[in-house]
Parts: structure tokens; sequence; C-alpha cells
């Protein structure tokens, strides 16, 4: 077979008829929202004088590791910056186990249509 007769076969197994949207704009995630008493707790937390803050908001953390929001507001109350990028660290990898470890609690959303 020659090199034209290739290409074109080429062409076939990756052509369909799916439409190619050229928007530019990525699907957005849309984590579920967080269970009420934890964003109760983390308000409460926030409201803390701030020498009390960042161990309260610790202890929303701890309380519930899969909330995001705890450890973004953990490493804004850091000391230093190598303790706030271990909590902004473990956020960003809570943030992929959310993704990962339980597919069907987020969507995709693109122009309107989602998929779980």
């Amino acid at each position: 077979m020659d090199a034209s007769g290739t290409r074109s076969r080429y062409l076939g197994l990756v052509a369909n008829d799916m439409s190619i949207s050229m928007s530019g704009k990525r699907p957005e995630t849309v984590l579920p929202a967080p269970p009420a008493p934890a964003r109760q707790r983390l308000d409460q937390a926030l409201a803390q004088s701030p020498d009390r803050r960042r161990g309260a908001v610790a202890e929303v953390a701890a309380a519930y590791p899969r909330f995001l929001d705890a450890w973004a507001h953990l490493g804004e109350a850091a000391r230093d910056d190598v303790e706030a990028y271990a909590y902004f660290r473990v956020g960003y990898h809570r943030g992929l186990d959310a993704l990962s470890l339980d597919p069907p609690n987020f969507r995709i959303e693109r122009s309107g249509e989602y998929w779980t």
C-alpha cells in the first residue's frame, strides 16, 4: 500500500460524525457542595480572633478532610511559606481525590450539557 492509501485509511479511522466545538472554552468541573455543617463550622472558625483562627480552621480541616475550602483557608492562615505550601498541597490533592475516587459525585459542564 502506498503512503496516500495509508493516510486515507488512517483518516477513515479517526473521522467521525461528532462535532468539535472551537469555542476555546474548557468544560467546567463542578464538585458537589460541601456538607452544611462543614460550611457552618468553617464560617464560625473564620469569625474567631486572629490568634485563634488558625487552630479553629485546622479543627474543621481535621473533621472534614475532603472540604477543600478548609484547606485553602488553612493555607492562608499559615505561619510561613512552607506551612502554607503544605496546606495548599494537601487541598490540591484532596481535590484530585474528589475527582478520581468518587466520579459520580461531580459533573463536567459544557454549554449547558452535563456529563457525570
